[in-house]
């Protein structure tokens, strides 16, 4: 059975490339996948989330994901593995754990919160990239709505 293969960019997915501690909207996401790299092995990941882009990023009591994904390589070479999230809102990466992929589905957020943000602290130069996916509507890369404002 042939597949019929398609560009991801706006049509199932959208990217913030360099996403730690910038906020962006969900409105026309039903998900979004954060990876996120720590390369000295100490990150933490904190989500907050705000009702308006301007408005106060702050950790809510309800807890969005439960869980999050880590991986012992980052160069495709190591298998993800679950993990369940501790407690709040924070993911920490240390030891053998290089990149964290944390899930976060729209319709966990409380009503009126469209705004997400995953700041990094302790280790400086952690990376988080947003992908974006199932979008609510497919559209040209050209066209789709800019998430940071």
């Amino acid at each position: 059975m042939a597949t019929i293969a398609g560009a991801g960019l706006g049509r199932v997915l959208d990217v913030v490339t360099l996403a730690g501690g910038k906020g962006f909207s969900l409105k026309n996401a039903n998900a979004v996948s954060f990876v996120c790299y720590s390369p000295n092995n100490n990150g933490v990941f904190t989500l907050t989330i705000a009702k308006t882009y301007s408005g106060a990023y702050a950790q809510n009591s309800i807890k969005p994901f439960t869980y999050w994904y880590s991986q012992t390589a980052a160069d495709g070479t190591g298998q993800w593995s679950r993990q369940t999230l501790a407690a709040g809102n924070a993911v920490t990466v240390s030891g053998a754990i290089v990149p964290a992929g944390i899930p976060l589905f729209a319709t966990a957020m409380p009503d009126g919160y469209h705004y997400v943000k995953l700041p990094t602290s302790v280790d400086a130069s952690a990376t988080v990239t947003a992908v974006l996916h199932d979008l609510a509507v497919g559209r040209k890369p050209a066209n789709l709505a800019i998430l940071g404002a």
